[in-house]
């Protein structure tokens, strides 16, 4: 079977979800046999394509980096066409809107929806409480595009010959957006592989990181990005008051600045500690030197793959109760918190710090629940298996 995937960004563009996504299931198609082709935007460093385990990625356009554009659509409409002369190419897979401006009554395609614009926008109803009331008027009145990008997502679904998504609750918000469609939609979780993703020794991985051996120590990693409620972690911090733990921030972004200030102001910068961006080799060391992980997005992630990756290391999660993170954050595993609510985390975070057997206990937990619903090769063999439903209605063969 000849894969054609379409993706605004690879991890050669910067971390992600369906970057993480795009790459893993790439991955995983060619090893068992398929013949994989990823376009995607431009490569910061202007690399033209590359084969890597397998999988042939071709960066197309002449806009930013890791951003949609004009030109990457037409140059992706352009090279859908030349695969399809050229070879036999049997499905398109969309990640997300990626391929939009392909229109191919001869080959299936398939559009995976990592999130849809509203529920990952300031614009989630979450995100718009945290604000005081002129910043949001002011955020509504900026973020206004995200409503037409969510109604070009729409058309673009009932267009597709299916539609895949990564939870439940991703699958209500988009058949809520195809109301009266018959354009199907299914599950499938993201994947994380368990045998690259597992507990480590604690104090060799803080060891690695340069963390303090002897701190109790949270975790929490994303783009620093206001929505991401990093700010919420650090106040809960200075609530904890002489509570003796260090909140280990990994990443970058735009917040990156404000967030330090914000420590210093609030007379906690000696209990947080910014690592910057951890090279992708490191995550599970990252993961494994933590005590507790801490998710506290303020929208609604469609699936939250970093606390499934914490569970895969044996690390207790606290996350905000919002998107699917209810569904992947089961009580056994952890706790589940009102998003922007620094005194709920704190108290979360001091319950947990007080029980060693229940953070062991949740640990052991979370990794058994990965392996058993996110697993990396029930991924794969679920969306090869999609594909072949697609196919197979479309009267062809692979």
């Amino acid at each position: 079977m000849h894969v054609c995937l379409v993706s605004r960004a690879v991890l050669a563009h910067g971390p992600g979800g369906m970057q993480e996504h795009t790459i893993r299931l790439a991955e995983g198609l060619a090893r068992k046999g398929h013949e994989v082709t990823v376009l995607t935007t431009p490569h910061p460093e202007g690399v033209a394509e590359e084969v890597t385990a397998g999988v042939r990625t071709l960066y197309l356009g002449a806009g930013e980096p890791g951003c949609y554009s004009p030109t990457f659509f037409a140059k992706a409409r352009e090279h859908v066409a030349r695969l399809e002369r050229e070879t036999h190419l049997d499905v398109i897979h969309s990640q997300s809107v990626g391929a939009q401006s392909i229109r191919n009554p001869h080959v299936p395609v398939l559009a995976f929806i990592h999130g849809t614009y509203l529920s990952e926008s300031p614009l989630w109803s979450t995100y718009l409480a945290s604000l005081d009331t002129l910043e949001m008027l002011r955020t509504i009145r900026r973020s206004w595009r995200f409503v037409l990008m969510e109604l070009s997502m729409a058309s673009f679904c009932r267009r597709a010959d299916g539609v895949a998504v990564v939870s439940q609750f991703s699958k209500r918000l988009v058949e809520r957006m195809l109301v009266g469609s018959r354009t199907p939609v299914t599950v499938i979780s993201h994947g994380i592989d368990t045998s690259r993703f597992r507990p480590l020794d604690q104090v060799e991985s803080r060891a690695k990181l340069g963390l303090s051996p002897g701190t109790p120590t949270m975790l929490t990693v994303g783009r620093l990005v206001r929505t991401k409620g990093f700010h919420v972690g650090i106040e809960a911090i200075r609530r904890l008051g002489d509570c003796a733990a260090t909140l280990v921030v990994a990443g970058e972004g735009e917040e990156g600045e404000a967030l330090k200030t914000q420590a210093v102001r609030t007379g906690v910068a000696s209990k947080v500690q910014f690592l910057g961006r951890v090279p992708e080799a490191l995550l599970p060391s990252l993961y494994s030197a933590a005590d507790i992980f801490v998710y506290t997005e303020l929208v609604a992630p469609a699936f939250g793959l970093v606390s499934a990756e914490a569970m895969a290391c044996g690390v207790p999660v606290i996350a905000s109760a919002n998107g699917a993170q209810p569904e992947i954050v089961t009580p056994e595993v952890g706790l589940l918190v009102r998003g922007g609510d620094p005194d709920a985390l704190a108290a979360a975070i001091k319950k947990l710090l007080g029980s060693a057997s229940t953070r062991a206990r949740m640990g052991e937990q979370g990794r058994r629940r990965v392996k058993e619903k996110f697993e990396y090769g029930r991924m794969v063999d679920e969306t090869a298996g999609l594909y072949e439903e697609l196919i197979e209605r479309a009267g062809r063969s692979p």
